[in-house]
């Protein structure tokens, strides 16, 4: 039925012009998430009253153009959207032109998530990883600290140019690397649309890849704009090994607030190991994680400490359950207020890829 249902709506939105669609050229496919929190201490920056949420249903389209063109988007609606009722969220994750040139070389146009790290361009991608959120440390380091006055390392998403290509080097030996021009932030202006500074951003990002075994990734991320300067780096390892998989990544990021010239240094960690019980479907995972908002102040590092499964339904559907403890320092912001510096949350999703 939804197959049927896109196809109508694809059907309608050529239905004015010359081009016909031939529907072997278009592929879709998606995600849904259905989400469960519950905080376990009466104080505490999480939920609370024992909430369910239907995080997202995420349809992903690539349409084939040509012979090495395509056209590539996806749309999400988080949180059960209604936007009549200014519930919920509904975002273009991504939108763009590629056109490849060889294995080693492909441009593309529009608006993307940006290269950096593990996690930001599979973010919505739930079965791809095994927690119920992506690492906080990396990508949201306020959801640790729960203080608003704790800044990303990179935004989300970024509209420009882009290139990107695969290397075969030695044996095993391969590297992919992203470059990407784009508006970055700005104060007065849809980023997406127009940019309110001559200033663009660059992100660049090169992974290698010994085999399916080892890939070690080297992200940057650089924008000056009327706001901030923000310059972040970040190394990352993954090994996976028979049943036992780990990763981890370490980013560091300096954030200068223009009106002001006073620079924030910040530094993230994330590390977890987990192991595949292959013969009973399950998965057990752990991932410790650190937030250093700003080394000029002593003692305000906040952690996350997970413990969690994944039980594969089937070949679609993952069960996640985890335990998450947050613990501060005694002068993190939003945690030192809390009896101990710290709280727990219950977390569940039901996920499916598709």
């Amino acid at each position: 039925m939804l197959k049927r249902f896109t196809q109508v709506i694809f059907v309608l939105s050529f239905s004015f012009n010359s081009y016909a669609i031939q529907w072997d050229n278009v592929d879709m496919n998606g995600y849904f998430s259905f989400e469960y929190e519950n905080q376990q201490s009466k104080l505490g920056n999480g939920d609370s009253n024992e909430s369910f949420d239907l995080d997202l249903i995420d349809l992903v389209f690539n349409l084939k153009t040509a012979e090495k063109t395509r056209v590539s988007m996806d749309v999400t609606w988080e949180h059960g959207a209604a936007t009549e009722d200014s519930q919920g969220n509904v975002a273009v994750e991504y939108a763009f032109i590629e056109h490849t040139i060889s294995n080693k070389l492909k441009f593309k146009a529009g608006k993307f998530l940006i290269p950096f790290g593990i996690y930001n361009q599979i973010h919505t991608s739930k079965p791809a990883f095994l927690s119920v959120k992506e690492s906080y440390a990396t990508n949201k380091p306020s959801k640790i600290l729960g203080s608003g006055n704790v800044n990303r390392f990179f935004p989300r998403w970024g509209t420009g140019l882009g290139a990107s290509g695969h290397y075969d080097l030695v044996n095993d030996l391969n590297f992919d690397y992203d470059f990407l021009f784009t508006n970055g932030a700005n104060a007065t202006a849809n980023e997406f649309e127009e940019d309110d500074n001559k200033s663009k951003a660059l992100t660049t990002r090169f992974k290698f890849n010994l085999g399916t075994e080892y890939e070690i990734g080297l992200s940057t991320y650089n924008d000056a704009n009327l706001v901030n300067d923000l310059n972040s780096q970040s190394i990352h390892f993954i090994s996976h090994i028979s049943h036992l998989r780990f990763e981890t990544e370490y980013i560091t990021g300096k954030n200068t607030v223009v009106a002001t010239n006073i620079t924030k240094d910040q530094t993230g960690m994330s590390f977890q190991l987990s192991y595949d019980f292959a013969n009973i479907n399950l998965i057990s995972y752990f991932r410790y994680e650190t937030i250093e908002p700003d080394k000029d102040v002593d003692n305000d590092m906040g952690y996350l400490k997970i413990i969690g499964i994944n039980y594969l339904i089937d070949d679609s559907a993952t069960f996640k359950f985890e335990y998450d403890i947050f613990t501060g320092e005694s002068a993190s912001p939003g945690l030192n207020s809390l009896p101990g510096n710290e709280y727990a949350e219950v977390k569940a999703a039901l996920v499916v890829g598709f």
